[in-house]
């Protein structure tokens, strides 16, 4: 069962069996425990983050993996990162979001960040989207932000985020954040 469902929990209780075995049920019990609080912080600072791109038909954005029919478009680049922001991971962030934009077949114009995932945001997070913002801006991409919490707005209000990208760059849902993207496009002539 664990094989077919999850095999990370199969690999935890295989580590596990085998220390109880070999060193006692202390040790085997203790590196099991390790094993589970190093994956966890694995997955916490290399958080899941994916592409979406919008169903036909629809204004739903799901991953462009799991929905190969999803339309992406074009000079427009739509993610969503699965974790709250923090120290740990904002390195990991930074790289995932400027190569994004870096690999883009097409040259990128517009970034919008489905935020929908995250719950919580630190002053080294903040921090580190006020630099890629700053460097966004410098080549000419700009952010938006779609469903963003309230612990993550008062965040942004109280370090001035919001303020300095600007109150029309944020919405409650992808499509909306992406019509925007596209307006920005079409007024500059891209």
């Amino acid at each position: 069962h664990r094989w077919i469902v999850k095999r990370g929990d199969l690999a935890m209780l295989v580590l596990t069996f085998i220390a109880t075995l070999s060193f006692g049920i202390k040790i085997g019990i203790l590196s099991g425990v390790s094993a589970s609080m190093c994956l966890l912080v694995f997955r916490a600072i290399r958080p899941h983050t994916v592409i979406l791109g919008r169903l036909p038909g629809t204004t739903t954005y799901r991953n462009v993996v799991n929905f190969p029919d999803a339309v992406v478009t074009d000079g427009i680049v739509a993610i969503r990162i699965d974790a709250e922001f923090f120290y740990g991971n904002v390195m990991h962030l930074k790289e995932t979001l400027i190569a994004v934009v870096d690999s883009a077949e097409v040259p990128v114009h517009s970034i919008v960040i489905d935020a929908t995932s995250v719950n919580q945001l630190d002053s080294s997070a903040d921090t580190a989207l006020h630099e890629l913002h700053e460097r966004f801006q410098r080549v000419g991409v700009e952010v938006f932000f779609a469903g963003t919490k309230g612990p993550v707005r008062e965040v942004w209000e109280r370090s001035g985020f919001n303020t300095r990208v600007g109150e029309d760059h944020f919405f409650i849902e992808v499509h909306d954040a992406m019509k925007a993207a596209k307006l920005r496009d079409s007024a500059q002539g891209i």
